[in-house]
């Protein structure tokens, strides 16, 4: 039986697991908001991705919301070659992958919501070296945006006070058999040294 090759982890969803696995870890020890893993109903705060979220569920507890806006290569180097094989028909080149990231921090009361935006800026800002050490090249810490009131669909209202901050992570990708145009030549590895 043939052995299919791993795939390597997608970079825009690394930077997801990352970020939320840290975030729930650094809740789980708080005595204020502890957060419970599987346990929604006991849990002192939501931890998720927008995508794996539904606002109405917002009770008394506040939540945090991870939006990964678009990523972009920064370009940081000239054709971005790691190395150029072309006696071997491969070419591999690295480049930083860099998005913003938005923590939504909700709530039904506007102190809360603020309390909890407060506590997510200064945990990234002063854990940010243990973030990166979890796969992450960098962490830029942007700050508290305003807060703002969000109307939902059953007449309720939360308030939500953005946290954002900018994920670098360093992508490799090798492009075999120069030449062809093929995009089954690509192979793209995930190397997070």
């Amino acid at each position: 039986m043939t052995k299919m090759p791993q795939m390597p982890e997608i970079y825009t969803l690394a930077v997801k697991r990352v970020l939320l696995s840290w975030l729930q870890e650094f809740f789980a020890g708080r005595a204020d908001f502890p957060f419970i893993l599987g346990d929604e109903r006991s849990t002192g705060v939501k931890i998720h991705d927008k995508h794996a979220f539904n606002m109405e569920t917002v009770g008394n507890a506040p939540a945090v919301v991870l939006d990964r806006k678009p990523m972009r290569w920064a370009r940081s180097s000239i054709d971005q070659n790691l190395g150029d094989f072309r006696l071997r028909a491969a070419q591999a080149k690295m480049d930083l992958l860099s998005g913003q990231v938005i923590f939504h921090c909700l709530c039904k009361e506007g102190l809360v919501a603020e309390q909890v935006a407060h506590i997510v800026f200064f945990g990234l800002s002063i854990f940010d070296s243990e973030i990166r050490k979890r796969g992450l090249w960098d962490l830029k810490i942007a700050g508290v945006g305003e807060e703002s009131i969000l109307e939902l669909a059953a007449g309720t209202e939360l308030v939500s006070v953005p946290v954002s901050c900018t994920a670098y992570l360093q992508g490799k990708w090798v492009r075999r058999q120069i030449g062809t145009k093929l995009a089954a030549d690509i192979v793209v590895e995930t190397d997070y040294s």
